[in-house]
């Protein structure tokens, strides 16, 4: 009986390991992959990782104020601090999610919009490069 339980256990330690893919979905910005759509593009930030932020900016935003001029503000500017999903809506073909942030010892709401498509992604707003701080309040 022993003898058999050790080749099993032999036998199934040399069979190949099974990949398990992870498939985050970015179309539902409230929740993605077990967090939220604000969270993953902050980490991204964190990495350094402009060019999977680019990816994730509108098409739309990326024609009005070019590629460059955004990989530069992503590259400048300030978000580092702790966000916080506090509340969501859809407005029209957008999603509009509030974060919560303390920055400088000021309490405010960091607002993204979204639009909405197979990946979501971020529009900004015309005077985004007036900002330090990622986004408006």
């Amino acid at each position: 009986m022993r003898y058999i339980i050790l080749c099993t256990i032999a036998v199934l330690s040399c069979l190949p390991a099974q990949t398990q893919v992870i498939i985050c979905d970015f179309s539902y910005p409230p929740v993605v992959c077990g967090s939220s759509w604000g969270l993953i593009f902050q980490r991204f930030y964190k990495n350094g990782d402009i060019e999977s932020m680019i990816k994730l900016t509108s098409d739309e935003s990326i024609l009005k104020y070019g590629r460059e001029n955004i990989s530069k503000y992503y590259y400048n500017m300030s978000f580092g601090y702790k966000i916080k999903l506090k509340s969501w809506r859809r407005e029209n073909n957008y999603f509009i999610l509030n974060y919560e942030a303390k920055i400088v010892a000021t309490d405010v709401i960091i607002r993204m919009k979204l639009c909405q498509g197979d990946t979501a992604k971020i529009v900004l707003p015309k005077d985004f490069k007036a900002y330090q701080y990622f986004l408006y309040k």
